[in-house]
């Protein structure tokens, strides 16, 4: 597990990302270890390089890291064809920027994947 690195990083420094395991449950692990509760100002710089990724509360953000990276293309064509899954669009950044959210993110290279939630709902 990486700690106390922002976004930008983890993107820069690769090398020091642990190598993706090849089981499922140490793949669910590896991602449950890189997710962290960001700022919008560290993620404002993915967003303007097209590399945010919004993922809607009705998919486990987990779910979709393990979809991307494992190449699940049905199952992320399904996600997008509901816009549960999506490159994150102006509007619902500028949303994400007024920090009423909280924003849960992982990188999946070389894209952030990013869930916001309401405030009230990340102190459960």
């Amino acid at each position: 597990m990486i700690e106390n690195k922002t976004v930008d990083d983890v993107m820069q420094n690769e090398p020091m990302i642990p190598e993706f395991p090849e089981s499922g449950d140490e793949q669910r692990a590896f991602f449950l270890g890189q997710t962290a509760r960001l700022d919008w100002a560290e993620l404002a710089p993915f967003f303007a390089r097209g590399q945010v990724v919004s993922v809607a509360e009705s998919v486990d953000l987990i779910d979709a890291a393990l979809a991307m990276a494992t190449d699940d293309a049905p199952r992320l064509q399904a996600w997008m064809a509901e816009h549960s899954v999506a490159v994150l669009d102006t509007d619902r950044a500028k949303l994400w920027a007024e920090g009423s959210l909280a924003l849960w993110a992982v990188v999946v290279t070389p894209w952030v994947l990013v869930q916001a939630r309401s405030r009230s709902a990340d102190l459960h």
